[in-house]
């Protein structure tokens, strides 16, 4: 080893203090003081390891305080502390069982180095200690022993409230714990954590599974995790507990670190499984398709398991807004029964958002379409829902125009029925000023080929319509709706 590669050596040292003591080694090689230079290399080993000891200790390492007390008592007795300052750091897996017994022999050498008529200091023994004690400490961060880890996540369960709730700070929190675990021990943490958040999940405890769930999550993320292998015992996770995988495998992250065969099983499990116990899993796995491209055989087998609910209690999950207009003309429109009508009217009645937010314009367009057929069928919670013009619908134009075709046609014919005119009468009374002009022009321009001659029916829409028109402020409104009745009874307003 030549001068300027033990100077180098200094670079990859975390510790100024230690960086600065160095310099005083690099001098002693230098100036061929080989023996001094050993002896302090020996000195900076020590007292690096002591420093890591202490760390611990501030960190409430219950083995890194033990250990310090047994180092600080000795320090009291005024006696050497060398010896067990390296069995602490073996204790507290500072260092590992070969470096427990490098260290020994360089505490040999150190001793027969101490007596300058016993042996000549070469070269090569300043070299080898130098870079034994970077190797093992100096170049080294501190990291948490299996046991600290375990003593580590029993005071968050026992003490929860240390937990930051803001993201950003829980971020932190994990980050500056993370860092110090060793990679050999990522299973292990990986397993620990896993078990504990089972077990607040158990327990409902929300707070300490957005805890274990997002530090799970930070974990699998790392470029050294391979989630897959046996060391992370995935395979019977998935065996025992598919509704916890479920949890933190409902990001597109963490999805794409995952072999196709847990994927399988995680979605098999939904299959599986009765509905009662996976609504959490399908919520976990909406959760995940909203965000990413799942193979169609998983899409399948989603909305497929959505089917055995009841629609207007797991509405939210379906993604495809499509499928769910579908299942709702199925189940509750087309058979023109009360009963179902009033069931999607009770899930109108139910949003307490716009339905904007839900919904896009096409969608929106076919729910008020929907609840026009219903008031057409004479379905009194839809007549009594549409009279109420909810702020939540009203001014969604493609809704209003929905409702309107629902309403007032008939095999996209104009068509005024009587169960659902006074319901027409309300809405346009209710409507902004622009969303009238685009209504009113919608109904003027409906095809009129299927024209009534029935007096009976003009008679009584044009009675409704006498008795209502005053809650329509605009005059060119009601002349325009006057003239919309004519044109439809047209029959009857010749004869007269």
């Amino acid at each position: 080893m030549k001068e300027n590669e033990v100077k180098l050596l200094k670079s990859i040292i975390l510790d100024n203090e230690d960086a600065k003591l160095y310099d005083e080694v690099v001098s002693c090689y230098k100036n061929r003081l080989y023996r001094s230079g050993y002896l302090l290399s020996w000195i900076l080993l020590i007292e690096s390891l002591k420093r890591k000891i202490i760390k611990l200790s501030e960190l409430e390492d219950a083995r890194g305080k033990q250990e310090w007390g047994k180092i600080e008592t000795l320090e009291k007795q005024h006696q050497s502390t060398d010896t067990q300052i390296i069995s602490s750091a073996k204790e507290c897996e500072i260092i590992s069982d070969t470096e427990y017994t490098t260290i020994n022999s360089l505490w040999q050498q150190r001793c027969i180095f101490a007596h300058p008529y016993m042996q000549e200091v070469k070269s090569s023994d300043l070299e080898y200690i130098i870079s034994k004690m970077i190797d093992i400490t100096l170049s080294k961060p501190l990291y948490y022993s299996k046991k600290s880890i375990e003593e580590w996540i029993n005071e968050i369960i026992n003490h929860p409230h240390v937990v930051p709730t803001s993201q950003s700070e829980q971020d932190n929190f994990i980050d500056n714990h993370f860092v110090r675990v060793k990679e050999m021990h990522y299973p292990f943490l990986y397993k620990t954590m896993f078990y504990n958040l089972s077990k607040s999940h158990e327990n409902s405890n929300k707070h300490l599974i957005s805890f274990f769930r997002h530090y799970i999550i930070k974990l699998i993320l790392h470029t050294q995790v391979n989630i897959n292998s046996n060391n992370y015992t995935l395979e019977r996770q998935m065996l025992k507990y598919p509704q916890i995988c479920w949890l933190f495998f409902n990001i597109p992250e963490t999805w794409e670190k995952l072999d196709d065969k847990f994927r399988g099983d995680l979605f098999r499990y939904i299959d599986f499984t009765s509905k009662n116990d996976c609504i959490s899993s399908l919520i976990q796995a909406y959760k995940l398709i909203r965000r990413t491209n799942i193979h169609k055989d998983y899409l399948d087998i989603y909305y497929k398991k959505l089917q055995k609910f009841s629609i207007y209690n797991i509405w939210q999950l379906y993604i495809d807004k499509g499928l769910l207009l579908d299942r709702i003309w199925n189940e509750s429109i087309k058979n023109w029964q009360f009963y179902d009508q009033m069931e999607y009217v009770n899930f109108l009645d139910s949003f307490n958002a716009p339905i904007s937010d839900n919904f896009n314009e096409t969608e929106s367009e076919k729910l008020g379409y929907f609840l026009g057929l219903c008031c057409y069928n004479n379905t009194f919670a839809a007549l009594t829902f549409t009279n109420k013009c909810s702020e939540l619908w009203i001014d969604n134009l493609p809704f209003c125009l929905g409702l309107m075709h629902g309403m007032m046609t008939m095999d996209n014919n104009l068509f005024i029925h009587c169960n659902s005119f006074p319901c027409v009468l309300s809405v346009i009374a209710n409507l902004n000023s622009d969303n009238l002009q685009t209504v009113l022009a919608y109904l003027e321009k409906l095809p009129n080929q299927k024209t009534s001659s029935d007096k009976f029916s003009y008679d009584k829409i044009k009675q409704i319509f006498n008795d209502r028109k005053t809650l329509i402020q605009s005059d060119n409104a009601q002349e325009r709706i006057s003239n919309i009745i004519n044109a439809y009874f047209s029959p009857v307003v010749e004869r007269e």
